[in-house]
C-alpha cells in the first residue's frame, strides 16, 4: 500500500451533484473510475494489483450503507480496488473491498502517517504494521496476506527483483539506489505505477536511511 494523493472530483460528478433529487447510484461512473485510475497509477489503493475500468470496483472508505447521498457522492472518500474475489474461493479467499464490506476500520491509503506504520517482512513478502489497529486492518478487515491470493508471493518477487539487481552490482551508491526508487515511485508513459510498488518503495527506503547515519 502506497500513499494516494487525491485530485478533484471529476467535472462531470461536480455538475451532476448540483441537480436536484442527484444520487450516487445515476451519477457517472464512468468518469469516476477514469479519475481513480489515474490518480492510483491502475492499482487497487489496497493489495496493489493492476486494475482496469473493466475490472475494479469504487471502493468508499467510510461504508456507503453507512453515508447519507451526499456522503456517497463524496469523491474524497472514494478509491478504486480491484474485485477482490477469485474463483472457486470461500469469503475467505477475498480480499480488499469484497472482503471489508461494510466492516468500518481505520487504515486509508489517504493517510500519510498510517502509510508511514506498514512494513513488510522481506523473507515472506507479508504486509504488517507494528500499531496494532492497522495490522488488524491489514490482516483482518482487508485479508492482505491472503494465501489464496498469492499477494504475499508477488510481493516478495518485486522484492526478488530488486535484490537480484543488487547482487549483480554489488553495492549501489545513493543515487542508484535513488534511481531505483524512482521507477517504483512514478507512473510510465501509459500512468501506471509498477504492482505492488509498496514493498519496493518501503524496501528501498530503508537502504536510503543507512547514507544518512
Amino acid at each position: 500500500m502506497i500513499l494516494i494523493e487525491k485530485g478533484r472530483e471529476p467535472h462531470s460528478l461536480t455538475e451532476y451533484k448540483k441537480q436536484p433529487y442527484a444520487s450516487y447510484d445515476n451519477c457517472n461512473k464512468d468518469d469516476i473510475r477514469e479519475s481513480l485510475l489515474q490518480e492510483q497509477g491502475y492499482l487497487c489503493a489496497y493489495c496493489m494489483r493492476r486494475i482496469s475500468k473493466a475490472h475494479m470496483k469504487i471502493e468508499h472508505w467510510y461504508p456507503e450503507s453507512k453515508s447519507d447521498e451526499a456522503g456517497r457522492m463524496d469523491y474524497s472518500n472514494m478509491l478504486g480496488c480491484c474485485e477482490g474475489h477469485k474463483d472457486h474461493c470461500t469469503h475467505s479467499g477475498d480480499t480488499c473491498d469484497t472482503h471489508k464490506g461494510d466492516t468500518e476500520h481505520t487504515l486509508t491509503p489517504l493517510n500519510r502517517d498510517h502509510i508511514a506504520k506498514i512494513k513488510y517482512r522481506t523473507g515472506t513478502g507479508e504486509i504488517y504494521s507494528e500499531d496494532s489497529v492497522i495490522d488488524h486492518d491489514l490482516n483482518v478487515t482487508l485479508n492482505l496476506n491472503c494465501q489464496e491470493q498469492y499477494l504475499k508471493e508477488n510481493r516478495k518477487a518485486v522484492l526478488n527483483t530488486i535484490k537480484n539487481r543488487i547482487s549483480k552490482k554489488g553495492t549501489l551508491s545513493r543515487t542508484e539506489w535513488e534511481r531505483i526508487l524512482k521507477m517504483y515511485t512514478s507512473m510510465d508513459n501509459a500512468g501506471q505505477r509498477k504492482e505492488y510498488a509498496g514493498i519496493a518503495i518501503w524496501y528501498i527506503n530503508r537502504k536510503l536511511k543507512n547514507y544518512d547515519i
